[in-house]
C-alpha cells in the first residue's frame, strides 16, 4: 500500500468512526429505557476499548520496527517520530500482562 493510499484509508476510518460514534450516541441518549442504553454504550465502549488496545499494540510493533531498522537510540527514536525520549522507551517495551487477582481478594 502506498503512503497516500494508508493516509486516505486512515482519514476514511477517522470519518467512518466519527459518524458512527454521532449515530450510537444518538440512538442510544434517546433510547427512552435507561438499562437498554447502558447496556449498549457498555458494548459500545468494550468494543472501542479492544480496539484501542490492538491499535496500541500495532503501534508499539511499527516504532519498535523502525528503531530496530534505523539503529536508533531511544532520543533519536523519539526526535524523529515527534515524542520524548522516555514515551519512545515506553513505546518500545512490550506489554506488561495484567496480573491475576490475589487469592483471597474480592473482585467487584
Amino acid at each position: 500500500m502506498s503512503h497516500e493510499d494508508a493516509t486516505e484509508t486512515v482519514a476514511k476510518a477517522l470519518d467512518d468512526l466519527d459518524r458512527a460514534f454521532v449515530a450510537v450516541t444518538d440512538a442510544v441518549t434517546a433510547d427512552p429505557d435507561l438499562e437498554r442504553a447502558f447496556a449498549l454504550m457498555t458494548r459500545w465502549t468494550e468494543a472501542l476499548r479492544l480496539t484501542t488496545n490492538s491499535s496500541a499494540e500495532v503501534r508499539r510493533k511499527i516504532i519498535t520496527n523502525l528503531k530496530e531498522r534505523d539503529g536508533l537510540s531511544l532520543a533519536a527514536l523519539g526526535k524523529k517520530v515527534g515524542i520524548s525520549k522516555a514515551l519512545a522507551e515506553q513505546l518500545t517495551k512490550s506489554p506488561k500482562s495484567p496480573k491475576p487477582p490475589s487469592e483471597g481478594t474480592e473482585q467487584s
